[in-house]
């Protein structure tokens, strides 16, 4: 989104959290409430500062233990809050409900950081 400054020539682009906060989807569904990472339960000021957390913390882990941010309606789950308001002003139904975290249980983790380990030659 564009926002004109006093001078028509200049144009300046708003930052993502500006974007973030003054989004109309943000509050109902209550992504400007503080949140508890679902991997390792760090505490964030809200789903924005969360979603930078998971990103710089924790990306050793797979994308699909990182889409923490889920969709109160059809249950998609997405990276970051910005692409889960995308998704619910896209969708036809307009999720009404709140989004979710994802739970990610420690096995997952597990899981995940075993496969990934090469294994030795026999």
């Amino acid at each position: 989104s564009l926002v004109l400054s006093r001078h028509p020539a200049m144009v300046r682009y708003v930052p993502f959290y500006d974007q973030f906060i003054q989004n109309p989807i943000s509050l109902p569904t209550g992504l400007l409430e503080a949140a508890k990472c679902p991997i390792c339960e760090d505490k964030c000021v809200d789903t924005y500062r969360l979603s930078q957390h998971v990103y710089k913390c924790h990306k050793k882990l797979p994308l699909d233990l990182r889409k923490v941010f889920q969709c109160g309606a059809c249950g998609t789950s997405y990276t970051c809050p910005t692409l889960l308001i995308k998704h619910i002003e896209r969708s036809e139904t307009k999720c009404e409900g709140r989004f979710k975290l994802t739970k990610v249980t420690k096995k997952d983790i597990e899981k995940a950081t075993n496969a990934k380990k090469p294994r030795g030659k026999k």
